[in-house]
């Protein structure tokens, strides 16, 4: 896992293996905004929040 800090208390997280892999996004106030992951067939998922942490829009599977 890769974690990048940002100067206002943000972060990035990057994670693989070899099945595939994911990153995650979040503010600086710590709440996930968004989360992508991938898998070894190449299928994934996306997914955005608001700033509070809610859903926004639908679920994307690709």
């Amino acid at each position: 896992m890769v974690t990048v800090y940002g100067k206002d208390g943000s972060q990035a997280q990057l994670t693989t293996d070899k099945n595939g892999g994911s990153m995650a996004i979040f503010n600086n106030e710590g709440r996930n905004v968004l989360q992508t992951g991938v898998t070894h067939t190449g299928t994934g998922t996306i997914s955005t929040r608001d700033k509070f942490g809610y859903t926004t829009g639908a679920c994307l599977k690709v």
